[in-house]
């Protein structure tokens, strides 16, 4: 397990999250990191402790407006609540 109190930096946090996945990517030719998610147990909480620690904004939606969206044309499902870097 990966906490991210070990990989967060203000200044280095990209380069320490690409660094952890590099032997990952490599294995399966996976392409570079370009998002990274964070498992918490209270997205609200998470959301505002990561904004004070410099990481951008996060918009947060809860209900049937998330159920659902599309990327890379698939439909993904995931129920609310979550949070989204904005």
């Amino acid at each position: 397990m990966i906490f991210f109190e070990d990989v967060y930096h203000p200044d280095y946090f990209t380069r320490n999250a690409t660094a952890l996945s590099r032997a990952t990517r490599q294995r399966f030719a996976f392409p570079s990191l370009h998002q990274l998610g964070i498992v918490v147990p209270e997205v609200e909480r998470a959301a505002l402790d990561l904004e004070n620690r410099g990481l951008r904004p996060f918009f947060i939606a809860e209900g049937v407006i998330v159920s659902s969206w599309k990327m890379h044309a698939q439909v993904q499902h995931k129920p609310g609540p979550w949070g989204l870097e904005a």
